[in-house]
């Protein structure tokens, strides 16, 4: 399950950089953006880390003090960045519909 989601993550990724590169340059939006992709990085590189700890025993996974402290990390980068993704969609959301009336 986690070899998918770092595969699944690494598809996502690209998606949003490539989304991030069309924001135009020296705004709030592409702050906005280097902050929820820094931190979904993070978290990506994180559980990849855990998977790669595993190797090939994932039953009994090899003691890593970086993996083992990681799950509290993960979870807070989880809850940043998915607080950031949503306040920036909404945001653009309202705005785009302020827009349309």
């Amino acid at each position: 399950m986690i070899a998918a989601g770092v595969l699944s993550g690494l598809v996502a990724a690209l998606f949003g950089f490539l989304d991030w590169l069309a924001i135009p340059s020296a705004t709030r939006a592409k702050r906005i953006g280097v902050v929820h992709g820094g931190t979904n990085f993070l978290m990506l590189l994180l559980y990849a880390m855990s998977w790669a700890q595993r190797g090939a025993n994932p039953i009994e996974p090899r003691p890593s003090r970086t993996c083992s402290r990681s799950p509290g990390v993960r979870w807070r980068c989880l809850a940043g960045s998915s607080w950031i993704g949503w306040a920036s969609v909404w945001t653009r959301a309202r705005t785009s519909t302020r827009r349309a009336r």
